[in-house]
């Protein structure tokens, strides 16, 4: 597991989240798509097929079919949900 932090421009907030690196970015994706919905009691605009997440540390966006640990993303990096 590993502590990142996420920004999602949608709703201009931060959440901090703790992901399994071995996890696809796709899967990822929906699960913290569904966390944000829930805590912030809204719906995200948009197929949650054409959300994109990148790094903001390295300003790349991410494969949706690599896993994090793939991806080299490390504890306390900064994240983006498109």
């Amino acid at each position: 597991m590993i502590v990142v932090g996420v920004y999602v421009p949608s709703v201009d907030k931060d959440f901090d989240f703790y992901l399994d690196e071995n996890s696809k970015v796709s899967a990822l994706i929906e699960e913290i798509t569904e966390l944000i919905c829930k805590k912030e009691h809204s719906v995200l605009n948009g197929n949650r097929n054409q959300f994109v997440m990148g790094s903001v540390d390295r300003q790349v966006n991410f494969q949706p079919q690599y896993t994090l640990k793939e991806l080299e993303v490390k504890n306390g990096e900064h994240l983006i949900l498109l």
